[in-house]
């Protein structure tokens, strides 16, 4: 366990907050702890800490807010990690405009943007897979971006028109590294003096109880390897574009994602290739305790040597997650969740039931 750097990060954040202001600071802190078991090669049966998420959020003015966001989370060698996970500085100038800039979760669909880093906001333990972050297994896209973000939504009487602009440092892939590999937002700089540019616009019909976006990334990816024949080379060109539905009427509730992925090889070996992925998730509270989900994932790389996905070793295929929600109160609940992973070409399914108490501590 790095001690130091746990302490550094808690020390930090708390001498962040202490100085004078005419507002004060708001805290939060998100936990879970959790038991598996999966069929999984290599994995046994055992209990595991989830995230402890700790975050602040100050007023600097009545115009001016700053947020940030660490996360300590096991790695795969027991030890624990410390993620500065979201910080940056925005400034609201009129309900059409907001203007942020720093690390943030990228507005691609609604889960990224609505479901953060504490278990307890969301119906399930697990996120959509596709959607995992970075530094997950099956992560396909960048969940970050360093950079700077336009915010606003417009009144249109019966229906609100929202808007979310982002600008930022492109994403890299170390190609030295292992598979399954990371993607990196590059907290730094960006690779090659390149950037990603994207939109998300949204509109929201209250009386309905639906909203509707739609969403585009350009994201080129660079070899992030120093020692590599391809450093510091534009790897791949990738366009993602998609929607995201959310209706809630009432006790049952409807949220779904699509995206499309335009990968472009840029080394020039002809390995293009287009993928889909989507997820269906229904619930429905039966009483005010006990909420039940159940969620469908499906991601389809058309080309098997797409140089994208070849180089992060991701596995398509096809999720079905079926979760029981406890709700004890306000800050905690237990879930239940059973996840089966179908992989493309007919390699064994994978079954994972996990059990989960998720809090809100403070």
């Amino acid at each position: 366990m790095n001690l130091r750097r746990i302490a550094a990060a808690v020390i930090g954040l708390l001498l962040w907050t202490a100085g004078p202001s005419a507002y004060s600071v708001e805290f939060g802190s998100f936990g879970d702890i959790r038991f598996s078991n999966t069929t999984a090669t290599g994995t046994e049966e055992s209990f595991a800490l989830g995230q402890f998420d700790l975050y602040a959020m100050q007023k600097i003015n009545d115009s001016t807010s700053v947020f940030v966001e660490y996360v300590m989370e096991t790695r795969s060698n027991n030890e624990i990690g410390v993620d500065l996970e979201r910080w940056y500085i925005s400034r609201r100038f009129n309900d059409a405009f907001t203007l942020g800039a720093g690390r943030y979760h990228a507005p691609l669909g609604y889960w990224n943007r609505n479901f953060h880093h504490g278990v307890l906001m969301q119906d399930s333990v697990s996120r959509p897979s596709f959607l995992e972050f970075e530094d997950g297994a099956s992560a396909t896209l960048p969940m970050h971006v360093i950079g700077m973000m336009a915010t606003g939504a417009v009144d249109l009487g019966h229906s609100d028109l929202g808007y979310e602009l982002f600008f930022g440092n492109a994403s890299s892939i170390d190609t030295s590294a292992p598979g399954p590999r990371e993607i990196d937002v590059n907290n730094v700089s960006a690779p090659g003096e390149n950037f990603l540019i994207g939109a998300r616009g949204l509109i929201q019909v209250p009386d309905q109880h639906v909203s509707v976006g739609i969403f585009a990334m350009s994201n080129p990816i660079f070899d992030s390897c120093a020692t590599c024949a391809t450093a510091a080379q534009k790897l791949v060109g990738q366009v993602v574009t998609g929607v995201d539905f959310r209706y809630v009427p009432g006790r049952f509730d409807i949220l779904a994602e699509y995206y499309k992925y335009d990968n472009t090889d840029e080394l020039g070996t002809g390995f293009d290739g287009t993928a889909t992925a989507y997820y269906a998730q229904f619930g429905y509270r039966v009483t005010d305790v006990v909420k039940v989900i159940y969620r469908h994932e499906d991601l389809t790389i058309d080309n098997p040597a797409d140089a994208y996905f070849t180089l992060l070793g991701t596995a398509a295929g096809t999720h079905e997650v079926a979760v029981a929600r406890f709700d004890l109160d306000e800050s905690n609940a237990m879930f239940v969740e059973y996840k089966k992973f179908n992989p493309d070409g007919g390699t064994t399914d994978v079954n994972t039931w996990t059990l989960s108490w998720a809090f809100l501590m403070f």
